[in-house]
């Protein structure tokens, strides 16, 4: 016992020592939406810029991909990252068919919070009040081949 005491001192106290004291908070949010065959999933994650509240308006970085469900191949068919100035960003994806998918991107007002009640969860078209549209995302398969590319973006710029 005293020898697993003296290990988790030697090496754990350094190794705390090097963290920042503080406690800094970064909300990164995202979700993802299968397609109607079940063969592939597009993915949104939005982070904004370390230190800044995901809830003000600032820089949110938003990812786009779209990637194979199961099998070995994790290699992105479609990727892409868009810069937003914007509050709290939300998102609604929509499978069109197996091969087209279309994503729309919301903003809150600065500092609002949404809630069960307010939040679009349920990833339809926003009709809340002070809900802003940013851009609409469509990607489409490229022919026959497994890869996606950017059909349309963007609707309206922030």
């Amino acid at each position: 016992m005293k020898c697993i005491v003296k290990i988790l001192v030697l090496f754990a106290l350094p190794i705390a020592a090097l963290l920042p004291s503080g406690c800094a908070h970064r909300i990164v949010t995202g979700g993802y939406e299968v397609s109607p065959d079940h063969s592939t999933r597009l993915d949104v994650v939005i982070r904004p810029d370390a230190g800044s509240d995901y809830f003000d308006i600032g820089r949110k970085t938003v990812n786009v991909s779209v990637l194979a469900v199961g099998g070995r191949v994790r290699a992105p068919l479609f990727s892409r990252q868009y810069i937003f100035m914007a509050a709290a960003v939300e998102w609604s994806i929509q499978w069109l068919d197996a091969d087209h998918c279309r994503v729309d991107l919301y903003s809150y007002p600065a500092g609002k919070r949404p809630n069960n009640e307010d939040s679009i969860s349920n990833r339809e078209p926003a009709t809340r009040h002070g809900v802003v549209p940013l851009a609409t995302l469509t990607v489409a398969r490229k022919g026959n081949s497994q890869e996606f590319e950017e059909v349309t973006f963007p609707k309206k710029s922030a």
